[in-house]
């Protein structure tokens, strides 16, 4: 054996080539003799059986290699020289030593189809022939350069199959030459399915067993489908003509052990489907693989159970090289397919972590470089639980061809998405994972993510992620143990855990909050950037004064990264006016084992998943009424009922006792006495906020944090009052609004009492003004509605005006307006003018009952006047109005009553009668009111009103009050 320097490969011409053709045989093929044993027809699932064939080798000075080919249907130990497949002398023969000691041997065969029928995908399957072979292996005759029997089973079995290669002098390793990638995988099902079709067609014995390796024949053709070989006699030139090349490597240390010669046994067979397998020296380029499956028009993929390719692929866990003989057990060539149980036990390298991810919604993955040098992500791939595999590119190398570098310099972070089948990319986005279009995704019920990378060729765990335990609803409860997520928001490790043992701790991890860079307005991810602290957490709202109580109502609301540790922080209520500024206020209602004016989150407590807690006050019985309130998630105080009226604050003082947050707050605004409590923490952030207004019976405001959690360390920008609580749930923006009044008009000179206004976001405080009138105080019924005066309006004007309505200045809203949405009326009776009817009545019926809530009967009033209502029909420009009033009341002289629009009902002489209904007001005891009917002739603004006698200008005729109808409503 000759000695060459590692630095240049041994590539040789064949010298000497001699080829023992025995061809394979068809059974019932025409024009050939029948075989001794008839063929038995193979199950659908096997490929058809053709024969087998033994190819012989021969390294060295003067390589060589023959084949001997046995048809279909003969006895193991006959031959046959007449067949449908011939193996010609190589057409090209190499071998060469590498720099590791490994020498490689590459034998290219003609073959040819000389059947009449084609074959599809000529397909070697190894073999191990238990009569002959060595090792459990598909080797025989197995000799060293002297000649001599090497019959130890570790040589036969230190043979390894592969793609054919070529030496590359840059890196000193083998490199896949892609015309000599002819090796394949196949699954142990396909063996099995193989072997017993081949034992049923004589080709091997019942001792002999089928391996999950092979080689391909190639047509010699440059389009089409590059597996077909054509039936002979095909016009084209060599288009029955194929090459196939059989590859090995061997052990090349001591020249005594080291096979020279040996004789491999493969079983032939015509298989339907056409699949290209990644070897295992091409593990770290997934492009080859891609690369050949296009070329060949490949229907099928076939990776080995530690590849990378994350392409539609069949993995083959750890396939059979070799058989169990002897004390040996069965050999299996690359790693085996990993498991999640796989991925829980491996150690991990630890120098990429996973730093942040988003499983819900528009899915990411971030990375961090924790070593000391730059990486190229090239190198690595995630996995998840399901087993999908997605290899890191660069953005600018979707496909993966180009090979671009995807570097990360050290300490650094990269985020990537799921590479798409179009369109483009994220801004910023460093990484794309999976091949284009890729179906890599994270489960949004929890998953088991890992990095993967290559070490030495073997796959390798480089960091773990299990967030199987995942927690994506706010209302369930959190344990050490689970991972949080929450719909559009990451999650991200905490900024000062950065390792890949931190990050397999749950509460490491929590929901983005803020920028690392320090508070601003809440951000739903850091990708690509410094990740910030899990330990942050912030005062977000309070319901300091309740409606009538506070006992069991009032709360104070945190809003931290979902899923960080809260537990053992405590939040105090301190006094910032007078002598006692800075202790803390106490009101005696607090539990056992509390602190009065503080409280202490239980140990443990973790931020649900929307990143907001709720701390409820409870009554002495253990119970609240907060609205949203959630057991086991949100948290319950005997002491949080804050002191009432402002010139107070808040502190949210972390376990560690560092101040977390605080909001000072004043009625007017002032500064609090001090600007430090017992602790030695301040009381507020630059200017102290509003103290929302004296709640109602019904209604109250709290004080909250400005939407998205915005926090500019100033209390009087971050924080408003908030008509609308929300505890438990995200705060928003006021949205203060007015809609309708009713009643919508009044007299002018006695206004309007009690009409109910509805809109949003109505505060206690709540002022209306109508035109040029003083603002008069409402009274909010709920952050919808309200009752308000109108009071008289100035020199007693008549005619539409605006209505404004004004909350406190603690909500920051700018004021409603309702454009000519309020009318100041007078009544037109007894003044003769030419707008006061000439005739009115209240015409059916004079009296009746009705329940409160329910609509009365029909009601009829008549009208006359001159050259407007004897034409038939509705009278053009005439408003007809029925309302009610209190009992005994003059709906001119009271501001009391309620009109409601009446419609024409028919004509009756030269009157025209009208008809309405409305729903009678709530009453708690048997209640006796008036009602009438009233009409204008401009608009609404002059009415005449109308009595069972009849009033109007006409002679003889008056409004008299004591002549009203009556209606009596039952509670």
């Amino acid at each position: 054996m000759m000695t060459v320097p590692p630095t240049a490969p041994r590539s040789r011409t064949p010298l000497r080539l001699t080829a023992l053709l025995l061809p394979a045989l068809l059974a019932g093929c025409s024009g050939r003799p029948a075989p001794a044993t008839p063929a038995v027809t193979p199950p659908p699932s096997a490929p058809s059986v053709r024969g087998a064939v033994e190819l012989t080798f021969e390294l060295g000075a003067h390589p060589s290699a023959q084949a001997t080919v046995r048809a279909a249907g003969l006895r193991p130990q006959d031959l046959r020289l007449d067949g449908d497949v011939t193996f010609d002398r190589p057409a090209a023969f190499t071998d060469y030593d590498d720099t590791t000691g490994f020498r490689y041997m590459n034998a290219t065969f003609t073959v040819r189809n000389v059947s009449a029928q084609a074959l599809e995908n000529l397909t070697l399957y190894a073999y191990n022939r238990a009569s002959t072979n060595v090792g459990g292996t598909a080797l025989k005759n197995v000799t060293n350069a002297a000649g001599q029997s090497l019959a130890d089973a570790s040589v036969a079995r230190s043979v390894l199959p592969m793609h054919g290669t070529a030496f590359d002098a840059l890196s000193g390793t083998s490199a896949v030459v892609p015309t000599q990638a002819d090796f394949q995988v196949f699954t142990a099902a396909e063996a099995t399915a193989l072997e017993t079709a081949a034992r049923s067609a004589n080709v091997i014995a019942a001792e002999d067993q089928v391996l999950q390796y092979g080689y391909s024949a190639r047509n010699l053709n440059t389009s089409g489908n590059r597996r077909r070989l054509e039936a002979a006699g095909c016009g084209a030139p060599g288009c029955d003509t194929g090459r196939v090349t059989v590859a090995v490597r061997v052990p090349n240390t001591n020249v005594a052990s080291n096979p020279y010669r040996f004789t491999m046994t493969f079983v032939l067979a015509d298989e339907a489907v056409t699949r290209v397998s990644q070897g295992v020296q091409e593990q770290g380029d997934d492009s080859l693989v891609r690369t050949r499956a296009a070329d060949v028009g490949a229907s099928e993929v076939r990776v080995l159970g530690d590849s990378s390719y994350d392409g539609a692929a069949t993995p083959v866990c750890a396939p059979r090289i070799a058989v169990p003989a002897g004390s040996d057990g069965a050999l299996t060539l690359g790693g085996d397919c990993p498991t999640t149980a796989g991925v829980l036990a491996a150690a991990e390298t630890g120098r990429v972590i996973i730093s942040e991810f988003q499983a819900l919604g528009s899915e990411f993955v971030e990375v961090r470089n924790v070593s000391g040098a730059a990486v190229d992500l090239r190198n690595f791939w995630l996995r998840n639980a399901a087993g999908q595999l997605a290899r890191l590119r660069a953005p600018t190398d979707l496909d993966g061809r180009s090979g671009t570098p995807a570097l990360l310099a050290a300490g650094a972070s990269a985020y990537g998405v799921a590479n798409p089948a179009g369109g483009a990319l994220p801004a910023g986005v460093n990484f794309v994972y999976g091949a284009p279009g890729t179906p890599f995704t994270l489960s949004d019920s929890g998953d088991l993510l890992a990095l993967m990378t290559r070490v030495g060729g073997a796959a390798t765990l480089e960091d773990r992620v299990d967030f199987r335990t995942f927690v994506t609803n706010p209302n369930t409860p959190l344990t050490a143990s689970s991972m949080v997520g929450f719909a559009g928001v990451s999650t991200q490790l905490d900024s000062a855990a950065g390792t890949a043992a931190a990050n397999n701790t749950p509460t490491n991890w929590c929901g983005s909050l803020y920028l690392s860079s320090g508070r601003g307005n809440r951000v739903t991810n850091t990708a690509g950037s410094a990740n910030s602290s899990c330990q942050v957490a912030a005062i977000n709202e309070v319901l300091i004064d309740a409606p009538a109580a506070d006992d069991g109502k009032t709360f104070v609301e945190l809003v931290g990264p979902g899923g960080a540790l809260i537990g053992g922080a405590r939040v105090n209520d301190v006094e910032g006016m007078g002598t006692s500024a800075g202790a803390l206020n106490v009101d005696n209602d607090f539990a056992p084992g509390e602190t009065d004016g503080t409280f202490v989150i239980p140990a443990g407590t973790r931020f649900p998943a929307d990143g907001i807690l709720l701390i409820a006050d409870a009554t002495t019985a253990g119970a609240t009424s907060v609205p949203g309130y959630v057991a086991g998630v949100d948290v319950l105080a005997r002491d949080m009922d804050m002191e009432n009226s402002g010139g107070d604050a808040i502190q949210l003082v972390s376990a560690g006792g560092s101040l977390l947050d605080t909001v000072g707050h004043d009625v007017s605004g002032n500064a609090l006495a001090v600007n430090t409590a017992f602790n030695g923490l301040a009381l507020y952030e630059s200017a102290t906020a509003l103290t929302p207004s004296v709640s109602t019976a019904t209604a109250a405001a709290t004080l909250a944090r400005a939407a998205l959690g915005a926090d500019t360390n100033n209390n009087r920008v971050d924080f408003y009052a908030d008509p609308s609580p929300t505890p438990g749930d995200a705060n928003d923006a006021v949205n203060f609004t007015a809609g309708a009044l009713s009643p919508d008009d009044g007299p002018a000179t006695l206004g309007a009492a009690n009409i109910t206004v509805t809109g949003t976001d109505f505060s206690p405080g709540l002022r209306l003004t109508a035109g040029s009138a003083a603002p008069s105080a409402c009274t909010v019924l709920s952050p919808t509605a309200a009752t308000c005066t109108v009071p008289a309006n100035v020199g007693g004007a008549t005619g539409l005006v605006n209505v404004r309505l004004q909350n406190p200045a603690s909500v920051a809203a700018p004021d409603a307006v309702l454009a000519q949405a309020f009318t100041y009326t007078a009544a037109e009776n007894e003044t003769n003018s030419a707008a006061e009817a000439d005739f009115c009545t209240l015409q059916f019926p004079a009296t009746f009952s009705v329940n409160q809530g329910q609509r009365t009967p029909n009601l009829y009033g008549q009208v006359y006047e001159a050259g407007l209502t004897e034409a038939a029909g509705a009278p053009a420009n005439l408003l007809a109005e029925v309302g009610y009033g209190p009992n005994t009341s003059s709906p001119l002289s009271s501001n009391a009553w309620r009109f409601f629009p009446a419609t024409y009902n028919v004509q009756v002489g030269n009157n025209d009668e009208f008809v309405g209904t409305f729903t009678a007001p709530v009453v708690t005891a048997s209640t006796t009111y008036a009602y009438t009917f009233r009409f204008s002739q401009d608009g609404g603004v002059r009415w005449t009103y109308c009595d069972v006698n009849g009033a109007g200008s006409g002679a003889g005729l008056t409004f008299e009050s004591t002549q009203l109808g009556s209606m009596t409503v039952a509670p």
